[in-house]
């Protein structure tokens, strides 16, 4: 809704008020009463809009949960991963992760299958991550396989560039390459400073963390591995 008629309202009906009333404890009587009502309905409108915006959010989260469960979720690469979870939990709190997926939801129509694979893979990452850093899980352990999660994550998202067309007539997206790359960055970044926070964590616990080396068979991987 547009608040700006009420307000034009607002100084007409005080002006004309302030004629008919020249007394001065009506007028503020009457000052304060529309004072609150119209504060009470400009707030409206950004409660609307923001429920709106949560329902919306609730709405997506829902979808992806239905989705995930009806998936078969088949995974050769990391032994850790064994299943798909049954639902989302930690994607949710987190927001620049959340923003992500749903900014890739275009890829249900293109590549469903490696769209939710992206989740379950970032969902087990942050997952893991978070019991490491409450010492919950073993640091020397889950440091290697949140690194093998990372690697196959970020090839299993560069493997789109050779199925996804350059343009699309259904999405409004110029290039969808240029706005898979800014995705893929975004995700590189921030799974290489969660893997760092850990290394700077327990890197005297753990050998395997202080010797771990970037392995040349690690095709996409690029310079962010070398800070991990």
């Amino acid at each position: 809704m547009n608040s700006l008629p009420i307000i034009k309202i607002f100084f007409i009906s005080l002006t004309i008020f302030y004629f008919i009333f020249i007394d001065g404890d009506k007028f503020r009587i009457f000052f304060i009463i529309v004072i609150i009502t119209l504060y009470i309905y400009i707030n409206s409108d950004f409660y609307i809009e923001e429920k709106k915006i949560q329902n919306k959010n609730v709405n997506f989260w829902k979808n992806i949960d239905s989705m995930i469960q009806d998936y078969t979720f088949v995974d050769n690469n990391i032994f850790a991963i064994h299943k798909a979870p049954k639902n989302i939990k930690f994607i949710k709190t987190n927001q620049n992760i959340s923003n992500i997926i749903e900014k890739l939801e275009f890829l249900k129509i293109y590549q469903k299958d490696t769209y939710l694979k992206i989740i379950i893979y970032l969902e087990h990452f942050l997952k893991l991550h978070y019991n490491v850093m409450i010492d919950k899980y073993d640091a020397c352990l889950y440091y290697s396989i949140m690194r093998d999660i990372k690697k196959e994550l970020l090839n299993l998202m560069n493997s789109l560039y050779f199925s996804l067309p350059m343009k699309s007539n259904i999405l409004d997206i110029k290039n969808i390459d240029e706005y898979l790359n800014k995705y893929i960055i975004e995700i590189q970044a921030i799974t290489t400073n969660y893997i760092s926070i850990l290394k700077n964590k327990y890197k005297n616990n753990c050998e395997n963390i202080l010797n771990v080396k970037v392995q040349s068979n690690d095709i996409y991987l690029t310079n962010y591995d070398l800070y991990t």
